[in-house]
């Protein structure tokens, strides 16, 4: 697999994010731990963290919920 150094920014997490005003907890990217995430409530986004999101994001807390811990990812 190909690697390369690229930085995501907050901006480009934004893209996947909600865009619905009724979602208020997803509508702008999260740090949770080391990770910096981005949902729209059907896709989620994981990326080392970057200082300047959110911190905690929504359920705060809580832990992620169970079906996001099941390992199963994409890595950009």
């Amino acid at each position: 697999m190909k690697t390369t150094d690229t930085t995501i920014t907050l901006d480009d997490l934004q893209k996947f994010c909600s865009i619905d005003a009724t979602r208020s907890q997803i509508l702008k990217p999260f740090n949770r731990g080391d990770f910096t995430y981005a949902t729209d409530g059907r896709i989620l986004v994981r990326v080392p963290r970057i200082e300047g999101a959110e911190n905690e994001g929504p359920d705060a807390g809580k832990g992620m919920p169970e079906g996001l811990t099941n390992n199963r990812a994409a890595t950009l």
